[in-house]
């Protein structure tokens, strides 16, 4: 499973340097075997089988889906072995404590393995929001602000009328 979502990746790697190529192995100018033979060629180092999904793709001329197929494959590979993915979006870079306990409070939560990513956003000043498992948490100081700016505006609205 993992070596195949490994090529898989790579696939897409090779696919994202070349966009053209792309569009070479979905065109119907192309016979069936000059596009098998251009995968067999550029993909000779991956698994087999997937070489074999990679052909079938051009052939139904939707190879233009590889990333979002991987993309699908490793969601089922994680669902499969317990993992979730999780991004922390900061207005600075988390420090290592800080990532292993947010890490650690989320396994203990979710009963997963937890993979944490931190993305930076300095238009959050502080704080972090926290997406995973299709939640979006938001625990920044942006968010508390404008939901301070929110209560005032009414407040003072409610005082006019």
């Amino acid at each position: 499973m993992q070596t195949i979502l490994s090529d898989l990746r790579e696939a897409v790697a090779a696919v994202a340097e070349v966009p053209d190529y792309v569009a070479l192995l979905d065109s119907p100018a192309l016979s069936r075997e000059e596009k098998d033979a251009l995968i067999d060629e550029a993909f000779a180092s991956l698994d087999e089988d997937l070489c074999s999904f990679l052909k079938i793709l051009s052939a139904k001329h939707a190879f233009y889906t590889l990333s979002r197929t991987a993309d699908a494959y490793e969601a089922l590979c994680d669902e499969a072995m317990g993992i979730i993915r999780a991004e922390a979006i900061t207005a600075v870079p988390l420090s290592e404590a800080q990532a292993e306990r947010l890490k650690a409070r989320l396994e203990e939560e979710t009963k997963k393995t937890v993979i944490l990513s931190n993305t930076i956003d300095p238009a959050l000043l502080g704080g972090v929001k926290l997406r995973y498992l299709g939640k979006q948490l938001d625990g920044s100081l942006k968010n508390r602000l404008d939901a301070i700016r929110r209560t005032l505006q009414s407040t003072a609205l409610g005082v006019e009328n």
